[in-house]
């Protein structure tokens, strides 16, 4: 793999204080500030409280069929910026909606494209681009079958007796095929149902392709049987008699009385698309494994919108992205046989009947055959799709993010290690868990590779939902998961999704579909969202300084398809997955021979992370590969121990490979023994070298053994999330987050020394921590966070800064003044709702007996009054506001100015510059969510042609518009009385309405501060 440099993901050149660093992210360091220590963490501490743009999160843009204008795109790119999102990946998709005029790749299409390049250049803002129509893959119109994907076929017949025969053609698609080979077998050996009936571990494979359907042959069985001899192939028995098959007739006379059959391969193309493409868009999947493809699709398609935008690249228009690989397998491409001898030293022609349902020779040597020849894939994805992307998008100025995980041919951390930008995905649902479940593995998968191969950025697709979202999402709902991501390694957040709104004053508009958040500018929330994103961009700015602190490198398996699967998650347990007590990475072979180094006995990286062991596949835990290494990657791990790494873990058994077979096993024997004596198995603490080999030892029982503290540890495992970073002038940085929903109070165990302060990313504010006590590299530290609260704790190099604290009084202690009402409501105009009306007492909307208020979606502001006695007022100190409960969201004025916005609970804020002595005005604006107004108007007379909506294999997921309504199209009055617009229904009369509005009780009490609680032990409150 190339070593390269990396674009940034940055508006304009470097902002104060930070640089363009090697992975392309902007990244802040004493050397480039040229400022000393005490200057670079005054950086650190500005940037917390006031981050570049570049840390702001982004969304993913839909453009959807063809329904883009000038007017939407600039509303959309304003709305954006307005609440703090930094950027957007666009998608041009067809999920089901009736079309638009700008289709895909139009002149019409490319003039607003750079309409929008225009845009974001003035507003700051940054652009990706999906590489293609859809989200699949990288394909268009301009992709011929001889650049398409391509698959094995072949075909079967017998051997006339004067061995001439004209030879049927196998399986074509879209009219294309090419030989491969003639080959000539024993008709006496059969083709074998053992190889393809054999009980294989279910999941990820790559497909060897029979006639009509895709045959699915992982890597190893997990019953390994021997086929009996009598229908095993010999190698030696295979003839290739291409040579004698001249225009459609084989002519072979071959010597004896040998009974024989013709085995015609081939390959054709797999005739897979795009998808959910727009016409306009819609063509074949390029050839993966082939340079030449991949360099006429990105020239065809990304050139040009380059092309036409030069001036705003990288700055503006930073990269392409290639999403989720959902575009099948493929096994072939021109010249794979060559490829194939070069990378694996051998000529597989012979053992192409395996592909057929022969056992070559025997099980095993066809199973190392078929190993060879997913790895052969693997590589060429790598090298000739993913790399060659990215050197050809550099050519253009661009970078290259790519969501790799789950991408089914390849080693997916090497993968992912081609993009600029590696991306995860993480899912949104109605269970925190399951989504945490979900998503486990696309996260620990990218967030590793970036780690071991040096990328600053870890990007995610986040919140992608489910249809039975239907706009129930919100802030408060995405900040448990949000803060889950980024204690896995995720520091940068692209949310699923902002459907472009092509009209100025219909909502909520339209729809990606029936999926993804519903998160665009006719949100009722989105104006009250600053804060919000405010809070992310806190924590991508925290969580891309320095590097990530881990300890232990898992090596995974070697071989293609593979995949880094998060080490401490069984799918089948009902409790909540918990991080590990010991951070890890996942590491493939080809980072551990090419980039990892030891250092005083620590496994290290080119950017200075280092871990203290290497933990090899764990056999017998159902992980496909294990027990089976090459002698390349143990002999590298030899010298590793040698210079001084622990190794933990058994040894292998053989190599997976038929290279050099059979010395490759005996080679590796002879590397078992040099590392794990002759005792093999069996429990072992030895030294070789200056290093050590220890098995039959959990890798965290070896680390507490040698006395290595977890990095961050709670007296309750389900209270925390957490993630470790250390700067390069030796400051510690821990993101904390409570993952219950009830305010918790612990001692938590920090691996850090010294005084700490604890930064608080929602509203960008320091304070003193509170270091119970310390104990050599541990810190004792009393933590009070309130449900889903999430702070930094932070211990400086130099010493913590002189800070505050947080007055613990207000009020005087006097009890909590209640604001009773009455209050007056006043909701916009517009959305059906009365101008004002007065609530007695604060109830839901939804309860109220007028119905355009029970159904009401939107805004509305509560007016009430609080007299304060004088002299009840403490100067300077916090006096807090509760308004109980909220649906969902509410901005809070205090005698006509603004105190802030709550979106989440606690719905508390501090109103201590605001109040006075006296009579006081206190305002409200609570904004709730769509279902209710969705239900009302089920109600009434409908006003569009719906049908039940499928997408793909899915289906009863609500209905689609079939057209677009008269009254829109032809823009006249809509006469229904319907108040909401959405291009898919996903609510019905029979749905039971939400609660909505401000519900109290709304209090003003006295406050504390949280660095001030007594009982450090923890204490649930």
């Amino acid at each position: 793999m190339l070593e390269r440099r990396r674009f940034l993901s940055g508006v304009g050149g470097s902002c104060a204080g930070f640089s363009l660093g090697p992975s392309g992210q902007y990244v802040l360091t004493a050397a480039t500030t040229g400022h000393t220590p005490s200057g670079y963490w005054q950086d650190i501490a500005d940037g917390f409280r006031a981050p570049p743009g570049v840390m702001r999160p982004w969304v993913v843009w839909f453009w959807v069929n063809g329904n883009v204008t000038p007017d939407g795109v600039t509303a959309d790119l304003e709305a954006m910026r307005k609440v703090g999102v930094g950027g957007v990946q666009i998608m041009n998709v067809d999920p089901g909606v009736p079309a638009g005029d700008a289709q895909f790749g139009t002149e019409l299409w490319h003039d607003l494209f750079d309409h929008t390049v225009r845009e974001a250049a003035r507003l700051g803002m940054q652009i990706e681009m999906s590489d293609s129509d859809g989200w699949t893959g990288s394909a268009g119109p301009w992709i011929t079958p001889d650049l398409a994907m391509k698959k094995v076929v072949w075909s079967s017949q017998s051997l006339p007796a004067d061995g001439r025969t004209e030879l049927s053609q196998p399986t074509t698609v879209q009219g294309f095929y090419r030989d491969i080979a003639i080959l000539a077998v024993p008709a006496s050996i059969a083709a074998s149902s053992i190889i393809p009936d054999l009980k294989f571990k279910a999941g990820f494979s790559t497909s060897v392709m029979a006639d009509g359907y895709d045959r699915f042959i992982p890597p190893i069985p997990l019953e390994p049987m021997q086929a009996p001899q009598d229908v095993c192939l010999p190698l030696s028995a295979v003839k290739d008699v291409t040579r004698y098959y001249v225009n459609g007739v084989l002519d072979w006379r071959p010597d004896g009385k040998e009974q024989w059959r013709i085995l015609r391969f081939g390959y054709t193309t797999t005739g897979r698309t795009n998808h959910p493409a727009s016409k306009g868009g819609l063509g074949l999947e390029c050839d993966k494994l082939s340079r030449r493809a991949i360099q006429a699709h990105l020239k065809a398609f990304f050139g040009k919108i380059v092309e036409r935008n030069k001036k705003y690249v990288p700055d503006v228009l930073t990269a392409a992205h290639i999403d989720s690989w959902e575009v099948g397998p493929q096994n072939w491409t021109d010249g794979f046989e060559a490829q194939f001898q070069r990378l694996r030293g051998y000529d597989l022609l012979p053992w192409l009947p395996a592909l057929a349902g022969w056992v070559v020779n025997d099980t095993s040597r066809t199973e190392r055959f078929l190993w060879d020849f997913r790895k052969t894939i693997s590589d060429l994805v790598i090298e000739n799709y993913a790399e060659e992307a990215t050197r050809v998008l550099e050519g253009m100025g661009v970078g290259l993010s790519i969501e790799a995980y789950d991408a089914d041919p390849t080693e997916q951390l090497v993968y992912a290690a081609q993009a600029t930008i590696p991306q995860a995905e993480f899912w949104y649902g109605r269970d925190f868990f399951k989504d945490i479940y979900r998503s486990w593995d696309w996260v620990a998968a990218m967030t590793s590779s970036a780690h071991v191969y040096g990328r600053t950025r870890v990007a995610a697709e986040a919140f992608t939902a489910m249809p039975d979202e239907r706009w129930l999402a919100h802030p408060a709902t995405m900040k448990p998961l949000a803060d889950w991501a980024f204690s896995t390694g995720v520091n940068h957040l692209i949310i699923h999704r902002y459907a472009m709104q092509p009209w100025p004053d219909l909502a909520p508009g339209m729809t990606m579909g029936a999926w993804g958040c519903h998160y665009e500018r006719t949100q009722t929330w989105w104006s009250y969202s600053g804060p919000w994103h405010g809070y992310l961009t806190r924590c991508h700015y925290m969580l891309q300084q320095g590097k990530p602190v881990a300890d232990l490198l898992y090596l995974t398996p070697e071989g293609a398809p593979s995949r880094f699967v998060g080490r401490d998650v069984d799918i089948r347990s009902p409790s909540p997955p918990l991080e590990g007590i010991y951070r890890y990475d996942g590491c493939p072979a080809q980072a551990l021979t090419s980039r990892v180094s030891v250092q005083d006995g620590r496994l290290t990286l080119p950017d200075g992370k280092t871990y203290f062991a290497l933990v090899l596949p764990e056999y017998g835990s159902n992980m496909r590969g294990v027990g089976m290494m090459t002698p390349e990657t143990l002999a590298r791990i030899l010298e590793l121990v040698e210079q001084g790494m622990t190794l933990i873990g058994a040894p292998p058994e053989r190599s997976p490979s038929l290279s050099q077979y059979p010395k490759c096993d005996v080679r590796l024997a002879e590397l078992v023994t040099a590392l794990w004596g002759t005792g093999g198995r069996d429990q072992t603490d030895r030294r070789v070298g200056r290093g050590r080999v220890v098995s039959g030892v959990a890798a965290e029982e070896v680390l507490r053994r040698e006395g290595v503290a977890p990095s961050f540890t709670a007296p309750d495992r389900t209270l925390f999330h957490s993630a470790h970073r250390r700067l390069q002038d030796g400051t510690d940085i821990f993101f904390v987050a409570n993952r219950t929903d009830r305010p918790v109070h612990a001692v938590c165990s920090f691996r850090a020394r010294g005084k700490c302060e604890v930064w608080e990313p929602e509203a960008g504010t320091r304070r003193v921590g509170v270091v119970a006590r310390g104990n050599g590299d541990q810190s004792m530290v009393s933590l009070a966070l309130d449900a889903h609260e999430s702070v930094f704790v932070v211990f400086p190099q130099r010493g913590a800064s002189s800070l505050p604290t947080s007055p613990a009084s207000m009020l005087e202690g006097a009890p909590p003044i209640a604001i009773e009402g009455p209050w007056r409501v006043e909701f916009i105009s517009g959305r059906g709702a009365p101008q004002s009306a007065l609530f007695p007492t604060l109830q839901s909307w939804s309860e109220n007996h007028d119905p355009a208020i029970k159904y009401y979606a939107g805004e509305a502001r509560y007016t009430g009054y609080v007299d304060i006695p004088a002299g009840r007022l403490t100067e300077r100190a916090p006096v807090i506001l509760d308004l109980g409960d909220v649906c969902v969201v509410a901005q809070v004025f205090l005698n006509g100015q603004s105190a802030g916005i709550v979106w989440k609970p606690p719905f508390v804020i501090d109103i201590g510059r605001f109040v006075k002595e006296g009579r006081n005005e206190v305002s409200v604006v609570v904004a709730n969510l769509w279902p209710n107004r969705l239900i009302g108007d089920e109600t009434l007379p409908d006003d569009a042609v719906w049908e039940d909506a499928t997408f793909g294999p899915f289906s009863g997921f609500g209905k689609k518009l079939v057209r677009w309504p008269a009254w829109l199209e032809q823009k006249t009055a809509r006469t229904s009385g319907r108040e909401a617009f959405a291009t898919w229904k996903l609510w019905s009369t029979h749905d039971r309405l939400l609660k909505s509005g401000l519900l109290g009780p709304v209090l003003l009490r006295s406050g504390y501060g949280q660095n001030q609680m007594e009982n450090p032990e923890y204490t649930p409150f």
